[in-house]
């Protein structure tokens, strides 16, 4: 007598084996996330809180949310200008005995959700076996860089931040087709609105969406009327909620500073600024800081090389800043007693951490052309015809433009204004176009294939020997 299976274990069995069957045809994707999950938690071990970016600042607001339950006054510290929800978080965490380490666990899971995040983005915007490499290319990339791994064990508000916004973007495409239920557009606009709420910067959501409206607009010459009409009202809704969500702010600040949003410029580090206030904005940087190079950067990636009148340059401190730790805060490991070393910014380094710092310096300025040039074709490609997918990259190209509008209104090089760090937010569409890169290489000829391997590989190669090294040594001390 044949007894039939309960329906509920049959559903399990099903399940189980459509689970299996993913994770078998996306196994180098799930290697990739393994290694950068653990890249991220040697830091828990190894990498102390008190050694990242301006953490007496940030500490400090979140101290100062904990005992006063407000917002604290702009000119508490050089991070009190911020907007406040990273800090409330980390306040309560603080009321219930938490610490620096604790708290700064809440960047390790921000880091783990954006990861999965971007995995799921690039399936979605580069779909098909086609893209398998291109895919592949961009979630290395991402689990190596050595600026988002380092900068995902700070005790900051950029993790966070950057989780925001790479799942607000992600909703974007569909948002300006008019394909988007109410339900996502109400998604996307609350993601926008808690974004601005932990970091200003939030706003280039905003300005790419409504950028990206107007080129549709403009290039659909043939159905101009109804794609105004699809895209003008999740378009508002979006901005409105953001404008909602975190206007109270700005109103705040008009009140009590008279400014929407003042900076550590206009208050405690007024000074510092007052001389360059003297200059008229256009004359504070000269025409080389924007367009020129650096030979001495790859050889000495760090702290104070390209920075400084006459001889700042943008790009190389960029590049720099975000495949070494350029302004030398703890990546990379000191040397043991004894063994010989350099001085870096005040900090020591072993020798061969400053060896391989140079060769990471090569192997991303290579990944950077890579990814500069994928993008430039593929923002060619999309403003000709108009496609909505444009706004994902318009989010990057408008967090650079604003990094280098900050680094001309205040060109004080020793605050260390460029950084690799400050557009993370904006970094999943760039990876996306290094793997696309790279893609086109391999899927071109066996010479592009090899060009691939070699170049591509190479220089992600180089960049992984610097990030393997800084944190796998350690571990072993």
């Amino acid at each position: 007598m044949n007894v039939a299976s309960p329906p509920s274990r049959s559903r399990f069995s099903a399940a189980f084996g459509r689970l299996l069957s993913i994770a078998w045809s996306r196994l180098p994707e799930l290697a990739i996330l393994l290694v950068a999950l653990g890249l991220r938690l040697t830091m828990a071990k190894t990498f102390k809180p008190q050694l990242g970016y301006d953490f007496v600042d940030h500490w400090g607001y979140v101290e100062w949310v904990a005992t006063h339950g407000s917002i604290p006054p702009v000119g508490l510290n050089f991070g009190s200008y911020h907007t406040p929800l990273y800090y409330t978080l980390g306040a309560l965490l603080r009321v219930l005995g938490l610490g620096p380490d604790g708290i700064r666990a809440l960047s390790f899971a921000f880091a783990f959700a954006r990861l999965l995040i971007l995995w799921r983005a690039l399936e979605l915007f580069l779909p098909g076996a086609g893209q398998r490499t291109a895919r592949r290319a961009a979630l290395a990339l991402a689990a190596v860089l050595p600026t988002a791994v380092h900068l995902d064990a700070m005790l900051s508000n950029e993790p966070l931040s950057t989780l925001l916004c790479l799942a607000a973007i992600m909703g974007m495409p569909r948002l300006l087709r008019g394909a988007a239920s109410r339900r996502a557009v109400v998604g996307t606009g609350v993601l926008c609105g808690l974004a601005v709420l932990v970091k200003i910067s939030g706003f280039v959501l905003a300005g790419a969406l409504v950028v990206a409206f107007g080129i549709m607009v403009y290039r659909r010459r043939f159905d101009r009327h109804q794609t105004f009409l699809r895209g003008v009202g999740p378009t508002v809704a979006v901005c409105a909620l953001m404008a909602v969500m975190s206007g109270w702010f700005f109103v705040r600040n008009v009140v009590l500073y008279g400014q929407a949003s003042p900076m550590s410029y206009d208050t405690i580090a007024k000074q510092m600024q007052r001389p360059f206030e003297k200059i008229p904005y256009l004359d504070r940087r000269s025409l080389g800081f924007f367009v020129g190079g650096s030979k001495e950067i790859f050889a000495d990636p760090y702290f104070p090389t390209a920075t400084g009148s006459p001889s700042a340059r943008f790009w190389p401190v960029l590049v720099a800043s975000t495949f070494v730790d350029y302004y030398a805060y703890g990546f990379g490991p000191s040397p043991k007693p004894g063994e010989p070393g350099g001085e870096r910014n005040g900090r020591a380094l072993s020798m061969t951490t400053l060896s391989l710092s140079r060769i990471s310096m090569a192997g991303g300025a290579v990944i950077a052309l890579i990814t500069v040039l994928s993008l430039l074709v593929c923002l060619r490609q999309l403003w000709r015809t108009g496609d909505e997918r444009i706004v994902l990259l318009l989010v990057p190209v408008l967090a650079i433009a604003g990094q280098i509008h900050f680094v001309t209104q205040f060109p004080d090089d020793n605050m260390g204004p460029i950084k690799g760090a400050y557009v993370q937010f904006a970094a999943g569409p760039l990876f996306a176009m290094f793997g696309v890169g790279i893609n086109w290489l391999w899927r071109r000829s066996a010479a592009g294939r090899l060009a691939a391997v070699v170049v591509g590989g190479g220089a992600l190669l180089a960049v992984s020997a610097y990030v393997f090294y800084c944190r796998l040594t350690p571990l072993f001390r």
